[in-house]
């Protein structure tokens, strides 16, 4: 604390009474915590919001740049790609001390994985295979094939069918986006018995007893 005088310019006569000023450096507040944001695309495409929690007695400015830069009124983004955002603390009393340092916050919307299925035969067994055409690895992506009926029936990128109809396949990147794909499996035989040796009476042998003609278009 500090007191003043006042004195004329001419003969050195003080004034009678004393203004204290009182000096103060005020802390700065620290920056804002904040975590980065990554998310599958919906549709239609969400918009994701960047979000920041300043310490007590401040609020957060965010900025398109870590110094500098120009205020942003509304840090999101609403379609794939990625933005970054930078937070600042600044206090909320009338010195309105602003952080040293400002939070990077990074936001991503990412594309399911694109893929196609296609069935033919292989080594004479009917095989359903995942074709890729974007975002994803084959050799790092999960898979899970399902039946009609629900059941998981393979977690490979081939699936090799024991049945005519229609199955599914999830396909999940790291990222964890995923995409279903269905195909219609109406023909899976990949060759044809030379004939058949009916059973006479009884049960028969076993062996060529019958001739399936399903899974044959």
């Amino acid at each position: 604390n500090y007191i003043i005088n006042a004195y004329t310019a001419g003969p050195a006569c003080v004034s009678s009474t004393r203004t204290p000023v009182k000096l103060e450096i005020l802390g700065l507040p620290n920056a804002p915590e904040a975590t980065n944001i990554s998310q599958c695309v919906q549709s239609p495409v969400q918009t994701v919001i960047a979000v920041a929690t300043p310490p007590v007695g401040s609020a957060v400015v965010w900025y398109d740049a870590p110094t500098n830069g120009a205020v942003v009124t509304n840090p999101t983004l609403s379609s794939i790609g990625t933005a970054t955002y930078y937070a600042q603390s600044v206090s909320t009393d009338a010195n309105a001390c602003e952080s040293g340092t400002r939070t990077k916050v990074d936001l991503e919307i990412t594309d399911l994985p694109k893929f196609t299925l296609f069935g033919d035969c292989v080594n004479l067994r009917y095989e359903i295979k995942v074709i890729p055409e974007a975002n994803f690895d084959v050799a790092t992506a999960t898979y899970k094939w399902k039946n009609a009926a629900g059941e998981v029936v393979g977690l490979t990128s081939t699936y090799n069918p024991t049945k005519v109809g229609v199955y599914t396949c999830e396909v999940t990147n790291t990222l964890t986006c995923s995409q279903i794909v269905s195909f219609n499996a109406d023909a899976i035989n990949c060759s044809i018995q030379k004939g058949i040796s009916p059973k006479s009476v009884g049960t028969g042998d076993g062996n060529n007893d019958f001739f399936d003609l399903e899974g044959l278009n």
